[in-house]
């Protein structure tokens, strides 16, 4: 996986393949991670934080560094203040809470999301007050943990499909949870045990029945001129997607 960080789709169908072999992958987490895939003591394989899309290396190396010298972060007000903001901008920070690399820093991604404006603040004016002498921890970051927990953005944690993309759209694929889980009694009743990982190229004419979300999809036009649509269908069955070619009637 960490020969492979840089090609998402790779990193994919062998996140799926360690699926289908039975191992279990941890989330990227800003404490535990190291900016590659590695193995922890329990056998679980935790994903690598330099596999987020959108963060690149220096802002995970800034970051790294500020935990070996300080220890683990206790919420997102003391990741801010302890790491240099001039190689970690915003961007990169919703990106990592979209992964879920934050996720034991506060109460839920929204608040997470919500809170970085305050936090990125009282970091800068805490480098401030550090550069004339003053680094004696005011506000958020002097108070005790249940004064910090106050501290986030009062809001509803996100439903569970904004979680699920935000997933996506950082790692290339879901990871703690999969949009079609909602629907496999219904696909089960429809197209029987028949899953996208079973099928294979078969004999012209035969016909096999699957189910799956349409994670993209894309027009052609053929050598003919005819237009044809090509979409992936994914069902979270050990497979990253599968192409369908679909015309369209009449």
């Amino acid at each position: 996986m960490t020969a492979d960080m840089d090609n998402t789709e790779k990193v994919v169908g062998l996140v799926d393949e360690c699926w289908r072999m039975g191992l279990k992958i941890l989330p990227p987490d800003i404490n535990s991670g190291l900016y590659h895939f590695h193995v922890n003591d329990e056998g679980e394989i935790v994903y690598g934080i330099g596999a987020i899309k959108g963060v690149g290396e220096g802002p995970i190396e800034a970051i790294i560094d500020a935990r070996n010298q300080g220890g683990y972060f206790r919420e997102l007000f003391d990741l801010c203040a302890r790491t240099d903001t001039k190689k970690l901008n915003r961007r990169v920070l919703e990106k990592l809470i979209m992964s879920g690399a934050f996720d034991r820093l506060g109460p839920h991604r929204a608040a997470l999301m919500n809170s970085l404006g305050d936090a990125l603040k009282a970091a800068d004016q805490h480098a401030k007050a550090e550069a004339i002498g003053q680094a004696d921890m005011f506000g958020v970051l002097a108070e005790e943990p249940e004064q910090i927990e106050q501290s986030y953005a009062s809001c509803q944690p996100w439903p569970e499909q904004v979680v699920l993309d935000g997933e996506r759209e950082t790692l290339g694929l879901y990871l703690t949870g999969h949009p079609i889980n909602q629907y496999l009694k219904e696909i089960e009743r429809y197209v029987g045990g028949v899953r996208l990982k079973d099928m294979h190229p078969t004999e012209r004419g035969k016909v096999t029945t699957a189910a799956g979300l349409v994670i993209a999809a894309r027009v052609m036009v053929t050598k003919r001129g005819n237009r044809i649509g090509i979409c992936t269908l994914d069902d979270r069955s050990g497979r990253p997607g599968s192409d369908v070619i679909y015309r369209r009637a009449g």
